[in-house]
């Protein structure tokens, strides 16, 4: 399974979606069917990557969740801190998305926790899958993508020491300090 390009088709009906529901803060709160469904879908995936990352950086990792799929990823000491990225909306005027900045060992992030409430209690809790959460969804699914495919402490399948490059790079979510544009090479990204 190539992660990437699944993140780039849940991308493509995100922009979709940005036809319908113009992405600005004044608009944090909309929510939708096809919203809850991408939300539903993104967080999923975010947990399918995340587990894939645990195992690549310990390959003993078994039975995971949210609370020890952090403290997998805190123990790697990687230079750049996954928990600190920022992720651009590149074309819109929204604020640089910051998905693990309330992460702790005890508290899972917001969106998480309401991604939980909508998968458990749609009827109740339907209005949790709005654009905000889903913004923050997208933007710790493609954190967790890069890391599991281009951080160079990660060794994960179909990656080898050499040339990387994000082909086709993302449309919309852009990681703070990454520049996407043409190949990488391993030593270029030894400061992440």
């Amino acid at each position: 399974m190539n992660f990437h390009k699944y993140f780039l088709s849940l991308e493509k009906r995100f922009i979709e979606l940005s036809g319908f529901v113009y992405i600005h803060p004044d608009n944090d709160a909309v929510y939708s069917t096809e919203i809850a469904l991408l939300y539903l879908t993104v967080c999923s995936e975010f947990e399918v990557v995340s587990k894939a990352l645990c195992k690549a950086i310990d390959s003993s990792q078994n039975d995971l969740n949210i609370h020890n799929i952090r403290a997998v990823i805190n123990g790697q000491m990687l230079t750049r801190s996954f928990f600190d990225e920022g992720v651009a909306v590149s074309g819109y005027d929204y604020p640089t998305v910051f998905p693990f900045i309330e992460w702790t060992d005890q508290i899972s992030p917001t969106w998480w926790k309401s991604y939980n409430k909508v998968k458990h209690d749609r009827f109740a809790r339907f209005p949790e899958a709005n654009l905000r959460n889903l913004l923050y969804a997208f933007a710790a699914l493609h954190v967790a993508n890069f890391y599991l495919n281009w951080h160079p402490r990660i060794q994960f399948g179909h990656r080898r020491h050499g040339t990387f490059q994000l082909d086709p790079p993302p449309a919309m979510f852009r990681i703070h300090n990454v520049d996407y544009e043409g190949p990488w090479f391993s030593n270029e990204l030894e400061g992440l």
